[in-house]
């Protein structure tokens, strides 16, 4: 593996997509944004040591994504890979490392099925969502298990003062159609907002049609978000609740050949739920913050592959406290204890699992200097104690540039499926957990028109679980480590007509077994990127984006060739209330594939109609 010095400083200043590009041109302004996750208290991202992308969910609407999964493509270090159609199963990688390490929030609500540690952001359409927050690196010492890589954390809208609402109507090739609603209010205190989406296609050949497979998998989805509360100066309490049901068909694979097939049969209906309530309270004339939130999350899944339907149930409950309290204008001090519950069941079997852990977060700053120091302490009910730490440094040098630095670990306990489910018999309950460190250097540079920045990051992933042996005499075993290492670049201009913004990212991934044999990482390209460009008009805008992802290697040994994406769109105002946008996807018609053997949508088109009131 190819490995390099981070002795040398360097940092990250990501596209921020949290604001209209066209508006601050025309205001002279200059807003920074505030980020929440990296401290789980509100911070200027030029305060942070970690590195954290903001996308903005009204910007990425007024281009017409409609999915989450969509959005986290033009972040390179993110690797989102599907197994074919809408609605197939959808991973995210972070810096190249395993889906079940990143950890997914909506509202602060842990979204992954409790059984595998995922959550498959397909089934989330942007309806309703204020800002996705990117945190990347180990995240354990904030959050605990599933954190080893980092967080994607997904805020709705809040309702303001004035009845407002909005209506989309989308359709499109492949079948597509879908229509969203969200309507919002607040009023002495009060506020709501409401979210709906209905969405289907008829889809693609999950396999892929080069191979000979013709039948078309269809998605089918209804989601619903609601966020209601009440705000008085001695306590704020609010209800976060979301849910979606859907309905997809997939293909087979041939384990003989390798490869994906055609099956006019397989399917799975999957219903998941997040709700939240969060109480939270000041004192001390503001200095001491203190915030309780009671959680549940179900995910609820039938699915038949061929083999008869499968049940798969898991629940989650979780208690949540944190505090803060301001001993200085130089001096932050946070205390925070969590309590989780997970069920998992299926027709055959039942398990349970328990974690308690609590942390300890000291937050300093002296003129241009933040420094955070961190540690936390898990008991888990299978594992015991598991012990994290985290420092973050970020320095200001005058008002362009800034320098920037993380250093932390994590720890990613084995999932219920991966310690006792019998189905595939590939399970082992005498797994260890998967720990991780990380560290990174930075520099960035925004004045004026202009934004840059230089990333370096080394991640270290050891116990790492893999499956060992062919199947039906593979076992999942802990082979020895993975080593990541990187560059982050990214680049960018705003004028008052015109913004361009561009990230790229070299990645070097290998895994190492037992016997001291290293390997390139499945599904890791050495280099991403992505550029997106805006041109506004009086009543509108136009706009084209361009993706790469190297090639690939996938299970197998089977290379899966590099490729470019090219979309493109435009929107007109027809009046103050009323917009007309298309879209056009894949628009030189590219064959690719992202995971051996699975097809990818060609050029496709789309037309919507959005009206505001």
């Amino acid at each position: 593996m190819r490995k390099f010095s981070i002795l040398v400083a360097a940092g990250l200043a990501q596209p921020l997509l949290t604001f209209s590009p066209g508006a601050l041109a025309e205001t002279g302004a200059t807003l920074t944004p505030v980020v929440v996750s990296a401290s789980r208290i509100e911070q200027p991202i030029t305060s942070v040591g970690s590195s954290v992308v903001v996308l903005s969910g009204e910007e990425l609407r007024e281009r017409g994504v409609k999915y989450i999964s969509d959005a986290l493509l033009e972040v390179p270090s993110l690797l989102v890979t599907s197994t074919g159609n809408r609605g197939s199963q959808t991973q995210i990688r972070v810096r190249g490392n395993e889906a079940n390490h990143v950890l997914i929030l909506i509202d602060g609500i842990r979204m992954s099925d409790a059984s595998t540690s995922e959550f498959d952001l397909t089934q989330l359409t942007l309806e309703g969502i204020d800002k996705i927050e990117v945190l990347m690196g180990p995240q354990s010492t904030l959050y605990g298990n599933d954190a080893a890589a980092g967080v994607i954390s997904i805020t709705t809208l809040k309702g303001q003062e004035g009845f407002r609402g909005n209506v989309n109507v989308t359709v499109g090739g492949l079948g597509s159609r879908s229509t969203t609603t969200q309507i919002s209010d607040g009023k002495d205190g009060w506020h709501y907002m409401i979210a709906t989406s209905n969405l289907t296609t008829d889809g693609i050949s999950a396999a892929n049609e080069k191979n000979g497979n013709s039948e078309k998998d269809g998605f089918e989805q209804e989601a619903y978000k609601l966020t209601t509360g009440y705000d008085h100066k001695a306590f704020q309490t609010w209800i976060n609740f979301n849910k979606s049901y859907s309905l997809y068909e997939f293909d087979g694979w041939d384990g003989l050949n390798g490869i994906a097939t055609d099956s006019t049969t397989n399917k799975q209906d999957q219903q998941t739920q997040g709700i939240a309530w969060t109480i939270a309270a000041p004192a001390m004339n503001g200095r001491l913050q203190s915030q309780i939130q009671f959680a549940n999350t179900q995910n609820d899944t039938e699915s038949d592959a061929g083999f008869g339907i499968s049940y798969r149930f898991t629940d989650r409950n979780v208690i949540d406290y944190q505090s803060s309290f301001v001993i200085n204008d130089n001096h932050t001090v946070q205390f925070g204890a969590e309590s989780i519950k997970e069920t998992f069941k299926s027709a055959t079997f039942k398990y349970d699992l328990d974690i308690t852990g609590t942390y300890l977060q000291w937050l300093i700053n002296v003129g241009g200097l933040d420094v955070s120091l961190s540690a936390r302490s898990d008991d888990h009910s299978a594992f015991g104690r598991q012990n994290t730490h985290r420092a973050t440094l970020s320095y200001k040098l005058g008002n362009a540039w800034r320098i920037k630095s993380t250093y932390g670990t994590g720890f990613k306990a084995p999932t219920l499926t991966e310690l006792y489910d019998t189905t595939w018999g590939t399970n082992n309950p005498l797994l260890k957990p998967e720990e991780s460190k990380s560290t990174e250097v930075g520099i960035e540079f925004q004045a004026n028109h202009y934004n840059s920045s230089l990333t370096l990051f080394e991640h270290e992933t050891t116990n790492l679980i893999r499956s060992v042996g062919a199947w039906p005499n593979s076992q999942l075993e802990n082979v020895n480590r993975a080593d990541n290492s990187g560059v982050e670049l990214t680049a960018g201009a705003m004028w008052e007509k015109f913004n361009v913004n561009s990230a790229f990212t070299w990645l070097d991934a290998s895994e190492t077994d037992t016997s001291g044999v290293e390997s390139k990482r499945l599904r890791v390209p050495d280099l991403a990127a992505n550029i997106t460009a805006s041109y506004f008009l009086t009543s509108g805008r136009i706009w084209g984006q361009a993706l790469y992802r190297d090639e690939i290697l996938d299970i197998g040994n089977n290379t899966v060739p590099d490729y470019w994406l090219f979309n493109v769109g435009a929107s007109y105002d027809v009046t103050d209330n009323l917009t007309l946008s298309g879209r056009v996807e894949n628009l030189a018609d590219e064959a690719y594939e992202e995971i051996f053997s699975y097809g990818t949508r060609g050029r496709t088109g789309y037309v919507a109609v959005d009206w505001n009131f």
